[in-house]
């Protein structure tokens, strides 16, 4: 049997993730049982083999890439990170000198973060593998806490007004299939 990453979460039902590094989660909600679990992913099996398969045959075709914390990356001949962050500071009506500094690093449990003290906003390095749309989600969400604390109503209203149209259909996939 593959082996998997358990995750539980406050979901309703089990998930099964095959993540584009070939890693296997299951985020499952808080308390069931581990044979629930197990029996599903015997019933799921097949189907992670099969993604298995068609990821090592497309990464095959990809050049090998090691991405460092701190380190540049490339897309497109610019620094993807930096430029959806730069694109949501003027989204703010921030300058460059204005905005608070930016950070890349390895994070288990984030994608970003906004320190008030340090004037700092950190990505995590993981989001090179997701969409733009999803790192320019995270990097609008982030630079709202510049004036709203916390995730209330007031941070939802502000998200609604600055982020993109569908922006949390954007987090749903982001939060499913990037982990």
């Amino acid at each position: 049997m593959l082996d998997y990453e358990l995750v539980y979460t406050k979901r309703k039902s089990i998930a099964l993730i095959v993540q584009p590094d070939g890693g296997v989660v299951i985020r499952a909600p808080f308390g069931t049982r581990q044979k629930v679990i197990d029996d599903f992913f015997a019933s799921k099996q097949r189907w992670v083999e099969g993604k298995l398969r068609d990821l090592e045959g497309r990464r095959e075709l990809l050049p090998v890439r090691q991405y460092v914390s701190g380190g540049k990356v490339h897309y497109e001949g610019e620094e993807v990170l930096q430029r959806e962050y730069r694109l949501a500071c003027e989204r703010f009506g921030l300058d460059v000198e204005d905005a608070p500094s930016l950070r890349i690093r390895d994070m288990k449990s984030r994608w970003g973060s906004y320190s008030s003290k340090t004037y700092t906003v950190c990505l995590n390095a993981r989001l090179i593998r997701a969409p733009v749309a999803a790192v320019r989600m995270i990097c609008i969400h982030e630079l709202i806490h510049i004036k709203i604390d916390g995730h209330g109503k007031d941070f939802y209203a502000a998200m609604d007004r600055y982020q993109d149209p569908g922006w949390r259909e954007v987090k749903r996939n982001l939060d499913l299939n990037y982990r």
